[in-house]
């Protein structure tokens, strides 16, 4: 017993066992996709995507699992993303062990997980098992060449925190770009943009601006995008693409969008305002650059936290 748990010592410094579960959420992936990219960088992992199971799967998925469980090949770490996902992970750890981290505000207590991710304006407190973060965590980091006479525009649509007004949409992106006539601007939609909206902003005829429809972009795009460019415009609905460009260490503006009153979201939005982080489209002039922030790297750090309390000393440290 004693060699045993010496190797599963060993393996464990030398490998993350991680088991991710997963719903059919983009969002959620994305999250998890991040931390997991963040902690391949300082160890070495292997990934075991579980789909979440309906409750009623429950008993059945414990006591007859649809895969072959070695004791070598337990879990390090398991971890989960979504209302969805959160029975099938406690199941597991009871069943096969590990540390069960949790991204996003849980609807069970914190207390049955071993760690809780949440984003600042989620407004859960911190504490020993809670890590706050800026936002929610994703896969990008700050490389890429940014060229500075590159720019992306991203726009979203109405939510549930915002409404929407096409024409004050297409009269900023008409002044944003018809402003910074030495940039070569490129913009899309996303699956929430009106059908007017999307009309109108094609109908802009701009020579430095570029028009890519939502349908038109692989997954990735934005991600490719923000590794080019120097400079990205986000409408504010859009919170996990500004998040995402902060991640990318680009300068960041905010398209105004009007909010529907008070919420979590746009408290976090006026705190990246008040820091400085990004600027909003009535505070800009064309003639003063928009500000480039400190990139975020909220996943890495989160995986260094991770490493330390549970696997030891962090080999090397974080891409930037």
């Amino acid at each position: 017993m004693a060699n045993f748990s010496a190797n599963r010592h060993h393996a464990r410094m030398e490998r993350l066992e991680i088991w991710r579960i997963t719903d059919t959420t983009p969002g959620h992936l994305s999250q998890t996709a991040g931390l997991i990219a963040a902690l391949e960088r300082v160890r070495k992992v292997a990934v075991r995507d579980i789909p979440a199971w309906r409750p009623l799967q429950l008993p059945t998925q414990l006591f007859f699992p649809p895969f072959k469980q070695l004791p070598d090949a337990s879990p390090d770490l398991i971890l989960c993303c979504g209302h969805r996902t959160h029975l099938t992970a406690l199941a597991l750890r009871r069943a096969y062990g590990g540390k069960l981290i949790v991204l996003m505000k849980p609807t069970l207590p914190l207390r049955l997980f071993d760690l809780v991710v949440v984003p600042r304006h989620d407004g859960v407190r911190a504490s020993p098992c809670v890590i706050q973060t800026e936002g929610a965590l994703n896969p990008l980091t700050a490389a890429g060449p940014h060229h500075a006479d590159r720019g992306v525009i991203l726009i979203g649509g109405p939510s549930r925190h915002h409404d929407w007004r096409s024409s004050s949409i297409v009269e900023q992106v008409r002044r944003l770009v018809s402003g910074s006539p030495g940039v070569r601007w490129t913009l899309t939609t996303s699956r929430r943009t009106p059908e007017d909206s999307d009309a109108a902003l094609r109908g802009l005829r701009l020579p430095n601006l570029e028009i890519v429809p939502f349908k038109q972009t692989p997954p990735g795009w934005v991600a490719e995008q923000l590794a080019l460019v120097a400079t990205a415009w986000v409408s504010e609905d859009s919170v996990s693409m500004l998040y995402e460009a902060l991640t990318a260490g680009v300068a960041v503006g905010v398209l105004d969008v009007p909010r529907r009153g008070h919420s979590r979201i746009n408290r976090g939005i006026d705190h990246l305002v008040t820091d400085r982080r990004v600027v909003r489209f009535t505070n800009w002039t064309p003639e003063v650059p928009l500000p480039r922030s400190e990139p975020l790297a909220e996943a890495d750090r989160v995986a260094a936290e991770i490493i330390k309390r549970w696997f030891g000393r962090v080999e090397h440290g974080p891409v930037r």
